[in-house]
């Protein structure tokens, strides 16, 4: 495929009590991410959810998002994301 993969796959390890990111957004990018051991909880506007190993969900463009390790253990997961061309990231407060 000219201009490599479509995809971007990162894995993640988290500390205890450590978060991703700051609450934040892509303008153009999709981010899915699948736990992979550890326990957590992913914010959304709708507010916080608890993650566990399994558990596979997806932020679209423009869907402030965040994920913090609420266990005693680390927090593993992969981030597959596209390669959206000219993708800004924006910080949300709150």
């Amino acid at each position: 495929m000219k201009g490599g993969h479509p995809f971007g796959v990162v894995e993640v390890a988290l500390a205890p009590g450590a978060i991703n990111w700051p609450y934040h957004s892509h303008t153009r990018l999709w981010e899915m991410y699948l736990i992979l051991r550890g326990t957590g909880k992913a914010r959304t506007p709708r507010g916080w959810t608890r993650v566990a190993p399994g558990d596979c969900f997806m932020h679209p463009p423009r869907e402030p998002h965040q994920l913090k390790n609420t266990g005693k253990k680390e927090l593993a997961y992969l981030v597959i994301c596209d390669r959206a061309p000219r993708d800004r990231t924006r910080i949300h407060s709150g």
